[in-house]
């Protein structure tokens, strides 16, 4: 189990395009503006 100051991302598509435009922003924007 992740400790409280970490978020942990699960993705089960195999598309790495998908990865590169959508997760990886989301999650970049996440960490950055304070989503979690």
């Amino acid at each position: 189990m992740a400790d409280k100051n970490s978020l942990v991302v699960l993705w089960t598509s195999g598309d790495k395009e998908v990865a590169k435009k959508m997760v990886f922003m989301y999650t970049l924007n996440a960490k950055t503006r304070g989503w979690w």
